[in-house]
């Protein structure tokens, strides 16, 4: 196919009940100079035979079928054969809006833009009904929400709050191919890794500020399961580093980043059950490094924000699994603590001001 404009690449691994609603939504775009590039990625149900029967109706779907080997390793392989101007992802379980790839497309061309975002709304598949969430609606970048063009230089340390979900996003294939970006193959987490290679190098940026991608969540999706990779958590924030370095950005970032790995590994450590004294073990070996390379002559109280200094130093300073699960649930309560002091304070000074107004707009706060 010639003069492709979008690429569209789709990742499918045992989707059967799911698959034929998103290829539905991508199949009748009012875009239609569009490839589909569907990589297979070791389906044990139907998935694969779905695609041969809608692979037939329409010859802009491409099938790579290839072993099970990870999200990762199908969008790299969509992106290895795609050849459209601007590259969307979109997993088999999702939907979208019919007019969103011509929208996005005219925009982009118009603007010359490098990469142009929009808002996704989740479905929750077990109560059929959609909910709304800051990160996926991109409610840390609504500065930007009247059009004006951005990029990492001017949004600064924000990019530790964007959405790296790899929908939600039309990316100029061109960029991707200029530095190389690639999804890190054989984990989870691995969507930062790439989205922050990309905005790094980005040039111009926009948003479209309208739900047009719909995020079905389920039982089962990789994103509700973390025991079993859990130990991805390392190795995914170590990549971040390298990548922040390898473009010159570690300094300007360094606190920033930092706390976004501890971040990002506090609260995946939060969500794991099994096993969770080899993550332990594992994160303590990930943080003594860190502190001895990176932060050595830093005062490790004011450099981290509270939960990541109580999370880090306590890790640091208690090599025994038990006595840290102990002290970490006190440190959490002294900081949840000084939290309500500080509501009960602004709420009393507020309260003596304007009595009836304080008791309106306060008075759920501290109902439990």
């Amino acid at each position: 196919m010639k003069n492709v404009k979008v690429s569209v690449i789709i990742p499918v691994y045992n989707v059967e009940n799911y698959l034929k609603p998103c290829l539905d939504s991508i199949i009748k775009q009012t875009l239609k100079d569009i490839e589909i590039i569907c990589v297979n990625d070791g389906s044990s149900d139907s998935s694969l035979e779905i695609l041969k029967e809608y692979a037939e109706k329409d010859k802009r779907l491409k099938i790579i079928d290839q072993k099970n080997a990870g999200a990762g390793a199908a969008r790299n392989v969509g992106l290895d054969n795609a050849v459209g101007e601007y590259v969307s992802f979109i997993d088999a379980d999702d939907w979208v809006k019919h007019k969103l790839y011509k929208r996005l497309y005219s925009v982009a061309k118009a603007e010359d833009l490098d990469i142009i975002m929009f808002k996704m709304i989740n479905y929750d598949h077990v109560q059929d009904k959609f909910y709304e969430t800051g990160y996926y609606n991109l409610s840390e970048l609504d500065k930007w929400f009247d059009g004006s063009i951005f990029n990492e230089k001017i949004t600064k340390n924000k990019i530790f709050k964007m959405s790296v979900q790899p929908g939600g996003k039309l990316y100029r294939r061109d960029l991707i191919e200029s530095i190389n970006a690639r999804y890190p193959e054989g984990m989870i987490f691995e969507d930062t890794p790439f989205y922050m290679e990309v905005y790094l190098n980005a040039k111009r940026c926009k948003i479209l500020n309208e739900y047009m991608h719909f995020r079905r969540r389920r039982e089962g999706s990789v994103t509700t399961q973390f025991d079993k990779h859990y130990m991805d958590i390392i190795p995914m924030t170590n990549i971040l580093l390298d990548i922040f370095k390898k473009y010159d950005k570690y300094d300007s970032y360094k606190r920033g980043l930092l706390n976004f790995k501890v971040t990002f590994t506090r609260k995946k450590y939060a969500d794991v059950f099994e096993n969770r004294e080899k993550l332990f073990n594992t994160v303590r070996e990930d943080f003594l490094k860190v502190k001895d390379n990176y932060i050595e002559k830093e005062d490790i109280e004011n450099f981290f924000y509270p939960y990541n200094e109580a999370f880090f130093s306590g890790i640091i300073e208690n090599p025994e699994f038990e006595k840290f699960e102990i002290l970490n649930k006190v440190k959490l309560l002294e900081i949840e603590n000084k939290k309500l002091k500080k509501e009960l304070k602004r709420w009393e000074e507020f309260k003596s001001k304007k009595p009836i107004k304080a008791y309106i707009k306060l008075k759920n706060k501290f109902r439990y």
